[in-house]
């Protein structure tokens, strides 16, 4: 999905590490987000977005354990609403007696942690569709840039598997292409490995 859409998901998670990490991850699938930073705060949002008349969330990522309200309980209390708004644990908790647990009280699916990139945009994927009628300059511009990127890897990837210094030749190239400020930072800072890793992620994305 490179692909903006107008759905927005909710990511209901109290470690400020994950809650980056996972924004981050959302952005570049072409996500909106919005954070709770626990279940109270999470039925809040809904309950608020629900008696303002609002599109409710297209999708709600909710962690399992949290403070002041954990997330099967803000589970319970958010599905009683009936908004038909699909919720996604996102726990290290994956034994099949407690996916099970979660499938009873409306929770369908997880995302396992630590958070994989493309467990979580297959979920994304899976429950959220981009917006229908995206103009065709807008296609062909983001094929444009896919295709920049598949290019200009050929070049980067060996050499930053190498470390080889020549990879700085090419950063005025990875700066012309949308979303790459990772990368660029990973490589002037010589953290090569790091560069090859988010050069992948982005090539799947």
């Amino acid at each position: 999905m490179n692909s903006k859409t107008s759905a927005e998901v909710l990511v209901c998670e109290d470690n400020l590490m994950t809650q980056d990490l996972m924004g981050e991850l959302l952005k570049k699938i072409g996500v909106n987000t919005t954070f709770a930073e626990n279940g109270k705060k999470a039925v809040d949002l809904v309950k608020e977005r629900n008696d303002s008349g609002k599109n409710p969330f297209g999708l709600i990522l909710m962690d399992i354990h949290m403070p002041v309200m954990d997330g099967l309980e803000a589970t319970a209390i958010i599905s009683e609403m009936k908004l038909g708004t699909p919720i996604v644990a996102v726990t290290a908790n994956v034994r099949a007696n407690q996916l099970e647990h979660y499938r009873e009280i409306g929770i369908p699916d997880c995302v396992p942690k630590p958070i994989n990139a493309e467990k979580l945009q297959e979920c994304v994927e899976k429950y959220i569709k981009k917006d229908e009628g995206e103009g065709a300059a807008d296609k062909e511009h983001a094929n444009s840039n896919d295709t920049a990127l598949f290019k200009l890897a050929e070049k980067l990837e060996p050499l930053l598997l190498t470390g080889n210094a020549a990879c700085m030749d090419l950063l005025d190239e990875v700066k012309a292409i949308p979303g790459t400020e990772k990368l660029v930072w990973h490589v002037e800072e010589f953290e090569f490995q790091k560069a090859v890793e988010e050069l992948r992620f982005l090539r799947r994305t």
